[in-house]
């Protein structure tokens, strides 16, 4: 938002032949009459209307200087069909993300001595790291990451009892030895380098934040 005040506002309309944004004071882009009110008054960019009503406007449906109803759509066509199927897109990567994490988990702990999961953890963790700075959907990705190191945990607390009933038991049987999906006998360094790199991630975030609070906290004294 710019910092003009009302007074260098008035001097700018009069020194500038160009329409201007109200809320930006920038000619660039497509100007667009939002409303009833005259002259300039009334010309705003449709991003520039639709941040200020989320950000600052008290009514959100009424113009504050000639009190009339918004003329113009603050979404376009584009805008309103990714609303329309955001939250399925949402669900389904959600949805997604359990099975991948599963699978990922699964063949991690039958293939110990391979360390394509790994990479393909490792990819796909930088992946979502990527999309966490560049979009604004950091939430969902918090959420997936979340939701997949608790998988993944869960996954672990599961072998890790398994493979002291195999320790303890020595399953022999031949019959259960063929039905036996999981390899409990080979050290598994792919299972426990995603594990700790996973759990050093979540804590160095923690760490992170905390140290954010203490300097927001620092600035507002």
């Amino acid at each position: 938002m710019s910092c003009i005040n009302d007074e260098e506002q008035a001097l700018l309309y009069e020194r500038t032949p160009t329409p201007l944004c109200r809320i930006c004071y920038e000619s660039e882009g497509e100007l667009l009459k939002a409303c009833d009110c005259s002259g300039t008054q009334g010309l705003v960019h449709r991003k520039c209307l639709k941040r200020w009503i989320t950000d600052y406007a008290i009514d959100k449906d009424h113009c504050e200087i000639c009190k009339q109803e918004w003329q113009i759509d603050l979404y376009t066509k584009r805008e309103k069909c990714w609303k329309r199927f955001k939250p399925g897109l949402i669900l389904f990567s959600f949805y997604l993300n359990i099975l991948f994490t599963l699978i990922l988990f699964d063949t991690t702990v039958r293939m110990p001595l391979s360390w394509s999961s790994f990479t393909i953890w490792m990819f796909t963790y930088g992946i979502l790291g990527t999309c966490n700075t560049i979009t604004n959907y950091n939430i969902y990705i918090n959420w997936f990451k979340f939701t997949s190191s608790s998988l993944w945990m869960t996954g672990l607390f599961v072998y890790l009892i398994q493979t002291d009933s195999f320790q303890d038991n020595r399953w022999k049987t031949p019959d259960e030895n063929m039905n036996n999906r999981w390899d409990y006998e080979t050290f598994n360094e792919p299972l426990w380098f995603i594990t700790i790199i996973d759990i050093s991630l979540w804590v160095a975030k923690a760490f992170i934040h905390r140290i954010n609070i203490l300097l927001r906290q620092d600035e507002e004294l």
